[in-house]
């Protein structure tokens, strides 16, 4: 502006004086002061555009430094808006991530229960495909059964302002199959301010399991220990009962037939000697039957190869079953604990399979590998169910809950495979080293029984 102002004046001013030249050069008695005056308008002139291009040399400066201090402050607070522009990105992008990646099932909702969003493991978890569920009602994968309750629980949470709830309820994948979930739910509001409700949910179904395996296994420990103290005085009787039915009565009878010796004549002895003979052998038959009944003595005498195969005669006397019996790479040794257990292990297998199994062949195989013995017995019986095998059965047996117990004990374990009208094979394996660890230094003895 102001140049142009300078450029107008510069001008109008130019013309004034060239017409007051014009005016001194023509004769008359005005010519010199006409030509004084041009003379100084001209002097006037040049100071005014001096000046007046001084200070717009000075504005023109201050303009730009004005201007580039404002394109400074324009590109700091770019900068700044940029800087937070991407750092607000690089957070979202991280939290994205969390949200995304967490091994938990996230889920957020509307008050109404329409899924606004499920992260990637939600949906897979569930067996949906990403985005599958967006837009539906989150009650449709609960099961059935919790439906209701979880409905109730919402409603209560949101009527009662609280910060967070938590249940526990069921939910039904895609495929059918049921899945048990702890769901932890709070309220957040979007960026329109519109309250939206977070739920976290946690599968547990295998913790669910656990504890129900732990509640099972206590109550099977509990019927264990007051079945142990019935069994023990059950044996108890049956010991004293078999003592005085048949040892004690037959010693009786034999102490008779003695008395009536003492007064017989010479040529009635032989008959009444011969009938106590009789009565004495029956008395150690019954003996070592009731012994065998309570402790093999081929176990500690023989060794535990001599003892298993000595089940086959009593398998055989007791059923129908065709047994047989195999050893090979057995131990020199084997710790006395360790046998003890494998016999009775064995002798219970046995008895269940003339029990239960209505099979016509049975094997049994000592077997050993390295630092660990292997039992296999196997039959060709109807099979059973080998879900409920751990827990001891209800007709009074503690069957194969006490053998697994039992090998637990010594580091062992045992294999089952059985399936309806296929027979059954099962396979004990335990450690020798470990076990005479723990026999020689927690037991306390130290004697071995050959193998």
């Amino acid at each position: 502006m102001i140049p142009l102002i300078v450029a107008v004046l510069t001008v109008a001013i130019l013309f004034l004086v060239w017409e007051i030249i014009i005016r001194s050069l023509q004769p008359g008695p005005d010519a010199i002061h006409d030509f004084h005056l041009a003379r100084g308008i001209s002097a006037s002139l040049c100071t005014a555009m001096a000046v007046t291009f001084v200070l717009w040399r000075s504005s023109r400066r201050r303009a730009v430094e004005i201007e580039r201090r404002a394109g400074a402050l324009v590109e700091s607070v770019v900068s700044r808006e940029r800087q937070a522009l991407n750092a607000l990105q690089v957070s979202e992008r991280r939290y994205r991530a969390l949200y995304e990646n967490t091994p938990m099932m996230y889920f957020t909702l509307d008050t109404e229960g329409t899924v606004l969003s499920v992260n990637e493991e939600g949906s897979k978890q569930l067996g949906y495909e990403h985005g599958e569920l967006l837009g539906g009602q989150v009650l449709d994968v609960f099961h059935e059964d919790s439906r209701e309750q979880v409905k109730r629980d919402l409603q209560t949470f949101l009527s009662d302002n609280k910060d967070v709830a938590r249940w526990e309820a069921r939910k039904r994948r895609k495929d059918g199959s049921v899945i048990t979930v702890a769901e932890t739910v709070s309220t957040i509001h979007d960026e329109s301010g519109r309250t939206v409700i977070l739920v976290i949910c946690e599968d547990i179904s295998e913790r669910k399991r656990s504890e129900q395996r732990l509640r099972e296994y206590q109550e099977a420990l509990r019927a264990l220990s007051s079945d142990l103290a019935l069994a023990e005085e059950g044996e108890r009787r049956r010991i004293a009962i078999g003592l005085h039915d048949q040892v004690g009565q037959t010693l009786a009878l034999a102490k008779i037939q003695l008395h009536q010796l003492q007064h017989s004549g010479d040529d009635q002895r032989i008959p009444v000697i011969q009938r106590v003979e009789d009565l004495l052998e029956q008395t150690l038959i019954s003996c070592r039957s009731l012994t065998f009944d309570l402790c093999s003595p081929i176990l500690y005498e023989l060794g535990l190869e001599a003892a298993l195969k000595s089940l086959g005669p009593q398998l055989e006397a007791a059923s129908d079953i065709h047994f047989q019996f195999a050893a090979e790479n057995k131990p020199n040794t084997v710790p006395e604990e360790l046998a003890i257990i494998l016999y009775r292990s064995a002798r219970e297998l046995l008895r269940n399979a003339v029990k239960h199994s209505k099979a016509k062949n049975a094997t049994m195989k000592l077997r050993g590998q390295g630092d660990r013995i292997k039992l296999e017995i196997l039959d060709d019986g109807v099979g059973f169910d080998t879900m409920n095998t751990g827990l001891p059965s209800r007709d009074g047996g503690f069957g194969l809950f006490s053998v697994t117990e039992q090998l637990r004990s010594v580091g062992g374990s045992i294999k089952i495979e059985s399936s309806r009208e296929k027979g059954t094979h099962i396979v004990i394996e335990t450690p020798l080293e470990d076990s005479r660890e723990r026999h020689t230094h927690q037991v306390g003895l130290g004697r071995v029984v050959g193998g």
